[in-house]
């Protein structure tokens, strides 16, 4: 059982930092084209560790894009953990593999809705569709790399879709 364990932990840390690594990307992207590199999560970390209300007074600094960085990662591997005991569970049932998916979408609505509780102000500074876009990445890119350490589950869900997905995806 203990093998187990590590591994489910293991593989929840990869995949919560996969999902944090694609987040980051994305939203390092979004900035670059907004001509202002590193903004969200100097945003979000002025605004967690500095207690920043005005968007319109934010400095970037290594120190919040750095300490955001790392408060991101470490919520991703809670997070990651908590798919990979969804992911261990569902190759005994695959039907749960739904609650997965529902998993995703509470988070997504989670983040938002405690954002509008917490700091009303940052979702008119954050683009709610690139949150969504986001997110939706980083299920992806979680989901596949669960898919790729139990490849039972992928050929249970997906059936014979999985070598036409696999083929899509290559070519």
């Amino acid at each position: 059982m203990e093998i187990l364990d590590r591994r489910l932990i293991r593989e929840g840390i990869v995949a919560g930092l996969v999902g944090a690594a694609l987040v980051a990307l994305w939203f390092f992207l979004f900035d670059v084209f907004q001509g202002e590199p590193f903004r969200t999560p100097a945003l979000l970390g002025a605004a967690v560790f500095q207690g920043l209300r005005d968007p319109q007074a934010l400095s970037i600094t290594w120190g919040a894009v750095l300490g955001y960085t790392v408060f991101h990662g470490l919520a991703f591997v809670a997070f990651g953990i908590l798919c990979a005991m969804l992911i261990v569970a569902a190759e005994r049932e695959p039907s749960l593999l739904l609650a997965f998916v529902a998993l995703f979408a509470c988070f997504s609505v989670f983040f938002l809705g405690l954002l509008w509780f917490l700091a009303e102000w940052l979702l008119g500074a954050l683009s709610w569709w690139a949150i969504f876009v986001a997110n939706l990445l980083a299920a992806a890119g979680m989901l596949g790399y669960f898919f790729l350490g139990h490849r039972a589950l992928r050929r249970d869900l997906l059936g014979s879709l999985a070598g036409v997905i696999r083929e899509g995806v290559v070519a």
